[in-house]
This record gives structure tokens, C-alpha cells and sequence, in this order.
């Protein structure tokens, strides 16, 4: 009989426990402070963002067309345009969407979701992207 009233006395404190949950990756916990890179030929995306108290993101990067160049003894991937980019948006976990903007260039939609604490997954529209689907892995952490 002791046993129990000490085992039902532990479960409101199991319960308050689960209820804070141990998720890395909720808001007011987890930042995007940090280089993201990623590549899905023909593009690659590297971006630097910062991530303020209220929850909004700001940053610069750029975005590369890729080629591939051949000759008689080899293959490779070179960058063949650049446009650098600023970045702005609200962290609202999992799922965010950041504006990317290029001088000369339409806005670019980047919808992201967070897949792990270091990867997000990303899908740009606008100024010719269409559904292009790109994932992004944290290089450096500014925290």
C-alpha cells in the first residue's frame, strides 16, 4: 500500500514534465542563428541568418546557378551566376517562410519546414522557381 501512494504521488510531477516536453526545436528555445547551406542541382543556396527574441529572421546569402563543364579528361559542377540575397521572415516552428530578395531580381518565397535541429528542408517559388525543392544543413551556429 506504501508503494502505491508513492507511486501516485510521482505522477503529477511525470505529468508536468511531459507536458514542458523536451523539444529542441520549439519556439523560444531554438534558433536558425547560423550559416545554412544546401544543393539541388542546378542551384545551390547559402544563407546567414540571424533570429531575434521576437522571432523574426533576418540575413544575407547568396543563390548560384550551377553548369556542369566536361572536357576530354574530366566532369565537374561550376558556379555559373551568382545573386546575392537578403533575408527576412517569422520563425513559427515547424513550418516557416522566408522572403529572399535580390537587387534586379522578383522576390523568391522560400517555404521551410524544420526537419531536424540542424536540417531544414525548403521549397522556393517566384522569379522562375517553381517547387524547387532544396534542403539545408547548418554549417556554423552563432549561439
Amino acid at each position: 500500500m506504501r508503494f502505491r501512494l508513492r507511486y501516485f504521488a510521482l505522477l503529477p510531477l511525470a505529468a508536468l514534465a511531459a507536458a514542458c516536453g523536451d523539444d529542441p526545436l520549439r519556439a523560444g528555445v531554438f534558433r536558425l542563428d547560423g550559416t545554412w547551406v544546401g544543393r539541388s542541382f542546378p542551384y545551390e543556396l547559402s544563407l546567414s541568418f540571424e533570429h531575434d527574441d521576437e522571432n523574426r529572421v533576418t540575413g544575407s546569402g547568396e543563390l548560384r546557378g550551377l553548369a556542369v563543364r566536361t572536357s576530354n579528361a574530366f566532369t565537374d559542377t561550376i558556379v555559373s551566376t551568382r545573386a546575392e540575397v537578403s533575408v527576412e521572415g517569422q520563425w513559427d516552428y515547424p513550418e516557416y517562410v522566408l522572403r529572399l530578395e535580390g537587387e534586379g531580381y522578383h522576390p523568391v518565397t522560400m517555404e521551410t519546414r524544420q526537419a531536424q535541429r540542424d536540417t531544414m528542408n525548403a521549397v522556393l517559388r517566384g522569379s522562375g522557381f517553381e517547387d524547387v525543392q532544396i534542403r539545408l544543413v547548418r554549417q556554423t551556429r552563432s549561439d
